[in-house]
């Protein structure tokens, strides 16, 4: 099936044909139309099926590419159709039709949001992508430049800016061709003598329209391997064209350097850093802040990993310093979006094995976000020693190979560091790092957090030496009632509303909605939601981060808590949306609380972030928190792993209770993993994390936004198909979060207990859709048997996750047959 560019325009044209053609049926004595005009009509019908049909033996891509003669031939059927055919349609009430001269040419904003829809969705087509892979140097070129325009009108963080870009690698890497906007004219002069040099590349400085730059000529020695290195520089020239931040070296383009009259090589053009790296910086200037150096590569990693792209080439000679004394990094030979798999383990080599993460030691085993979280903490140790990781120990990469990579044993704490910055917070951060498990290291935007924490001068309450007594600061004894009690009217209003909102069958009624749009209005909560002060926090650092929130361990009342505060990165959405999605989860983990709910955490109450004793204050403005019970065992899979004889079906058993619970109440998860599902001192499961829960009855207008968060928080890997295509993968259900959707993702669950890994957990996070839509689900794990994994379980998993979403079974049964499972099973034990 071809797409025509421009439907918007095309559809018009075809809707006032058809309401002629209706009214002309129907009508036709009635509309008094001379036979000179019905014949001028079917002359133009006539071209208009001539041009359908050559367009209908076109493919999308080659429409694409002819998008402004397929525009322009559809205006001109537009202009050319005959007046007497728009009087018949415009005078039919129903169809109320605006055709007069201003308002023929479609508008280019419209115009230019279906080319992006239509560009997404040929690279999501195999049959598309095939007639691509096919296209003459010419047309590639000219698709290479299409996509490139595309890529500036989508947001970074989103699946279509990732398959976009990963496309647009793939295709350069492949034919050795760049988007026209890359390529520079005229060539720079270089000085003779290369500055610094690696594997792969020499680095000159030379001068390019006046200008110092760097210019960097890939090289390889063996013919075999020039293809290959090629193929690298071409994807590293379009990634870092797309880059733009102030600790990322500034992209000029690509151009082409005369090194002799017979060879002519491809160079990368960028910003000439007279500091050198930051090593030599610091030689220069001993006394400058290591830890604002370090600052500034966490902000310029953080910012790569935002629009979707490993580093991986995290090391001190790839850290240079600007002018204003900034670091910034360099170097993306290497550097790879999360989901590029073919590409990414076929260039490994020694030089960054001190930089690599232990669990990259296996052949098959893939880079991913924590591994550059593991070098980042490796280059903070070269910062505060001036040498590579384990220099001194192993002098050679080799030795280091041999003796420390396979052991995964973690560096020393260097002595005479402390002088440097190297503090017990930056020590404590840096140990986190190189956790032998990657799913405990911190995120790049917690290392951030306590980079800004210490470089601002601000430390911790809790890191005071024993026996300090150091109090809060009074703005922090501020009870919450006494920050609300200043606007007395709108406190009476939310009083007033909340009152009389209880009972389940108040939850969908006007005055809840009215109660939750006073809150986010004011942003204020109701007395009976806050905790009345007296919470602190235990540790300064969160014991858990997630895409939207930081996860402390705080007392309350001589009891342990949870406190869940929503992180800086949510606040940077505008004020509006981020109280809504604040309250949205306030409003429905109350809900969810009331009464002895089965198998979901207790909501115990919300707080003011700045009467939280001990919370450091990294958020934007004063917010409120949420308070729930401490789980010391964990999630789940954290159960699991230090409790391996405990009884897996059983525990699914409680998630489906929970489950079952919620949608009884209208109420959808939406965000079903094994994260979101922690383990009490009993041993039940409870569910967790209603950031993205759906009220069913009324919610209706977030379900875009929820899809959007979903995607952002790491779920796609428990999204059902729908959620990503809903009309191609099943037309018959609804967008947004369902109850089926749970259903779905519960199957997933159960091969997470089982397994104890992530669904697809082979594949990075933005190429499980792909997968998904075509049907593919997770095999069957090896050692499910020997955990209690029964076939009758299994084909449950498999019914769960049906691609059409009316086969799945119901909650109910799903339900009664784990019941039956546990007992049979503990019948067994």
């Amino acid at each position: 099936m071809s797409v025509v560019p421009n439907q918007s325009l095309a559809r018009e044209i075809l809707r006032v044909c058809d309401i002629y053609a209706h009214r002309l049926d129907r009508e036709l004595l009635d509309l008094k139309i001379d036979r000179g005009s019905v014949v001028q009509s079917l002359r133009w019908f006539g071209k208009l099926g001539e041009q359908l049909g050559q367009w209908a033996n076109t493919d999308s891509v080659h429409l694409l590419l002819q998008r402004e003669s397929v525009h322009a031939e559809l205006c001109r059927l537009k202009e050319n159709m005959p007046q007497h055919m728009y009087e018949v349609a415009c005078d039919v009430s129903p169809w109320p039709l605006t055709l007069d001269a201003s308002t023929r040419l479609h508008p280019q904003a419209d115009l230019a949001e279906e080319l992006k829809n239509l560009t997404c969705w040929i690279l999501s087509t195999k049959k598309s992508m095939d007639v691509v892979r096919e296209l003459s140097s010419e047309e590639l070129q000219m698709f290479l430049d299409h996509l490139d325009d595309i890529l500036g009108q989508l947001w970074p963080d989103t699946f279509d800016y990732s398959q976009c870009l990963c496309v647009l690698r793939q295709l350069c890497r492949m034919s050795s061709m760049l988007p026209k906007c890359v390529r520079l004219e005229g060539e720079p002069e270089k000085s003779t003598e290369s500055y610094t040099f690696g594997g792969i590349c020499d680095i000159f400085k030379g001068t390019y329209r006046g200008e110092t730059v760097a210019i960097k000529i890939l090289r390889s020695y063996d013919s075999n391997k020039t293809d290959r290195i090629n193929k690298m520089f071409f994807q590293e020239a379009v990634t870092w064209k797309r880059l733009s931040h102030q600790n990322i070296v500034p992209f000029r383009g690509v151009s082409q350097l005369t090194l002799s009259p017979d060879r002519e090589v491809p160079c990368l053009i960028s910003t000439w850093m007279d500091r050198g790296n930051i090593l030599e910086f610091l030689e220069d200037y001993p006394s400058h802040s290591r830890i604002k150096l370090l600052l500034d590569c966490a902000n310029g990693l953080y910012y790569l990993h935002s629009v979707g792209l490993l580093y991986r080439e995290l090391r001190a000679a790839n850290i240079l310093i600007n002018d204003r004394h900034q670091a910034c990094l360099y170097d993306f030979t290497r550097t790879s979006l999360v989901h590029d798999q073919p590409f990414r383990r076929s260039f490994q080599n020694m030089t960054y094995i001190r930089w690599r993460a232990p669990e990259l030691a296996s052949p098959d085993a893939a880079p991913s976000l924590k591994s550059d979280v593991y070098a980042f903490a490796m280059l903070m140790l070269e910062v505060f020693t001036g040498v590579a990781p384990f220099a001194a120990e192993y002098p050679s990469d080799l030795e280091y190979a041999l003796a420390v990579f396979p052991q995964r044993i973690m560096p020393p704490r260097p002595s005479g560091a402390v002088s440097a910055g190297l503090s017990d917070e930056i020590w404590w951060i840096m140990r986190s790092c190189w956790d032998a498990s990657c799913r405990r290291r911190p995120t790049v935007f917690a290392i951030r957090k306590v980079l800004q924490d210490v470089a601002s001068g601000c430390t911790p309450e809790t890191t005071a030496p024993p026996g300090t007594d150091r109090p809060p600061s009074p703005k922090r004894r501020l009870a919450p009632e006494t920050l609300q009690r200043s606007f007395s009217s709108p406190d009476r209003m939310i009083e007033e509303k909340a009152a009389i909102d209880t009972g389940s069958d108040r939850m969908h009624t006007d005055n809840h909605r009215l109660l939750k749009k006073l809150c986010i209005e004011f942003n204020r909560l109701p007395r009976s939601y806050m905790i009345p002060g007296g919470l602190k926090v235990l540790e300064p650092y969160p014991v858990a981060s997630g895409a939207f929130a930081d996860i402390f361990l705080g007392e309350y009342q001589n009891r342990q808590v949870a406190i869940k505060v929503l992180t800086a990165k949510t606040q940077n959405l505008d004020v509006v949306r981020f109280r809504k999605r604040l309250f949205d989860e306030i409003f429905v983990w109350k809900r969810v609380s009331e009464g002895p709910p089965p198998n979901i955490a207790r909501f115990i109450g919300a707080s003011v972030t700045s009467a939280v004793e001990g919370l450091r204050p990294y958020h934007v403005e004063s917010s409120f928190c949420m308070i729930s019970e401490w789980m010391k065992n964990g999630n789940v899979l954290g159960y699991l792993e230090n409790h391996p004889a405990a009884s897996r079906v059983c525990i699914l058993r409680d998630v489906m209770a929970g489950l079952h619970h919620l949608h009884g109440i209208d109420v959808i998860h939406g965000d079903l993993k094994g994260t979101n599902i922690l383990i009490d001192d009993r041993g039940h499961a409870l569910l967790t994390d209603f950031g993205l829960t759906n009220l069913a009855a009324y919610d209706s207008d977030i379900v875009h936004s929820l899809s959007t968060t979903s995607a952002r928080n790491g779920s796609w890997r428990w999204m059902p198909p729908e959620r990503f295509d809903p009309g191609q993968a099943d037309p018959t259900a609804p967008k947004g979060p369902t109850r089926s959707g749970d259903v779905y993702a519960f199957g997933l669950v159960i091969y997470e207990v089982y397994s104890d890994k992530l669904p697809f957990d082979w594949l990075e996070e933005p190429a499980v859709p792909k997968v998904v839509m075509e049907g593919g689900r997770p095999p069957r794990p090896d050692e499910g048997a020997n955990r209690g994994l029964s076939d009758a379980l299994w084909h449950l998993a498999k019914r769960c996750w049906s691609q059409c979403s009316a086969d799945r079974p119901d909650l109910a049964s799903v339900l009664r047959a784990l019941s039956s499972e546990c007992e049979r099973q503990r019948g067994i034990r």
